[in-house]
């Protein structure tokens, strides 16, 4: 899951580009593809600072956990719960697949 954070936490700092200042050569239809798929699949795309993501309910948010394996996204430590939202911005402990807590920070 950290490798999925990791992946967004990137994929978040690259939209947020700005073209001319950064050089990047993001495509900007590759931005409306991503918005779209984003809300064909139910999720809300927002604007975080610079950077736009897609915001997504989970399906089992609020569901009781004890691992990550019981959840969809991550199982939150402080309430034994599944994450009601995918991505949780800030940091927050979790319980991973191996029951062991950690805190995952997410700008």
């Amino acid at each position: 899951m950290l490798r999925y954070a990791i992946a967004g936490l990137l994929l978040l700092t690259l939209v947020g580009c700005d073209e001319e200042d950064s050089g990047s050569t993001i495509d900007p239809a590759n931005i409306d593809r991503a918005e779209a798929q984003c809300l064909d699949d139910g999720g809300q795309w927002l604007q975080r600072g610079s950077g736009r993501f897609c915001l997504r309910l989970t399906p089992d948010g609020g569901q009781s956990c004890s691992t990550r394996s019981d959840c969809s996204t991550q199982c939150l430590a402080r309430s034994r719960t599944c994450a009601p939202a995918d991505p949780m911005f800030g940091c927050n402990e979790v319980i991973g697949s191996n029951g062991l807590v950690t805190t995952l920070c997410v700008e």
